[in-house]
């Protein structure tokens, strides 16, 4: 499996299209799956809400077999050496590297075109063909509107059955639009077989699987970053967000009881550095201290009463405005 993302640069924020993408590339006995998706954020040059924009293909499977070949060793043709290079950013320049296959099976093609084609449109990212290839929410709604004849001449029992497994079905959409993978797989487990919706769901299920593996790595990789900078508060958050039935689940569930030990040892030190503060007659920066203490902490419920103190300490001794330029008021 082959998980990549590219973010929006930096430079891009005001521009009307530079989406990031994020993308997942996985083989099985079909051959290799593609999962590509546009994230479109909201910039303050638009009036149009954040958006997905997805696609999903399969290539089929190539024989990586050769028939043996009785006459003197030849040059082999153009193309015979699979040697793939490909670079996500951010990562270094690969390194080109002859792969000697003595009896071995040679290297999947499929999955190669596949890395070469995520590659491609990596550096595509913006263009027109994109939307026209992207999987519309209102789908399901045209493929309907195909159908009256059918629909027409179903049973009553029929008719309520498509009415619950549609309903079920843009659930699952709308779900998937917010980023909830998760519970976009629970609404599609619950429509009823028998409807006429049964060939969406299949495709939609394993499209919210592979996406729902996208999104879990990324909510990995940013608790990572957020350790990594010592915000263990944040970096809980994002692995609370992950579903454990993902291939991230397991690992976050390994850090969380460690950034959770983190977290406590940090609000631990922020308490003392307002108890220091306070002593020195610093009651601006105590406060500045105690608002960082995390909830869920067990100093966080001392520093709500300190709060308090220090508040009425610091209003005594005129430094209410001070306190206020730190934190809003309602705060303190």
């Amino acid at each position: 499996m082959l998980y990549f993302q590219h973010n929006r640069p930096p430079e891009a924020d005001s521009k009307a299209i530079a989406p990031s993408l994020q993308g997942l590339i996985t083989e099985d006995e079909e051959g290799t799956l593609v999962l590509l998706d546009w994230v479109y954020e909201q910039t303050d040059a638009q009036t149009t809400p954040r958006r997905h924009e997805s696609v999903l293909f399969r290539l089929p499977p190539t024989s990586a077999a050769r028939p043996p070949v009785s006459d003197p060793p030849s040059p082999p043709p153009a193309g015979d050496e699979s040697i793939i290079e490909a670079c996500v950013s951010p990562c270094s320049p690969p390194t080109r590297r002859n792969h000697e296959r003595e009896g071995g099976e040679a290297p999947s093609l499929s999955l190669g075109l596949a890395v070469g084609l995520g590659v491609n449109l990596l550096a595509l990212v913006g263009g027109a063909y994109l939307w026209h290839a992207a999987v519309s929410p209102s789908a399901i709604a045209q493929w309907d509107s195909t159908q009256p004849a059918q629909e027409a001449a179903s049973t009553p029992e029929q008719q309520q059955l498509d009415r619950q497994a549609r309903s079920w079905l843009e659930l699952a959409q709308r779900r998937a639009q917010h980023q909830d993978f998760q519970g976009a797989i629970i609404a599609l487990e619950q429509i009823p077989p028998g409807s006429r919706h049964d060939q969406w769901l299949q495709p939609k299920l394993q499209e919210y699987q592979q996406k729902r593996e996208i999104r879990a790595n990324w909510l990995l990789q940013q608790a990572y970053d957020a350790a990594a900078q010592g915000d263990f508060t944040q970096a809980v958050g994002y692995l609370r967000m992950i579903p454990p039935a993902t291939e991230a689940g397991d690992r976050a569930q390994e850090k969380l009881a460690q950034y959770q030990d983190q977290q406590i040892i940090r609000a631990t030190w922020l308490l003392q550095q307002a108890y220091n503060q306070a002593a020195a007659g610093q009651f601006p920066e105590a406060i500045a201290y105690l608002q960082d203490i995390p909830k869920g902490t067990p100093a966080y419920q001392t520093a709500r009463l300190k709060l308090a103190e220090y508040t009425f300490k610091a209003h005594s001794q005129g430094n209410l405005g001070e306190i206020s330029a730190i934190a809003p008021p309602e705060s303190i």
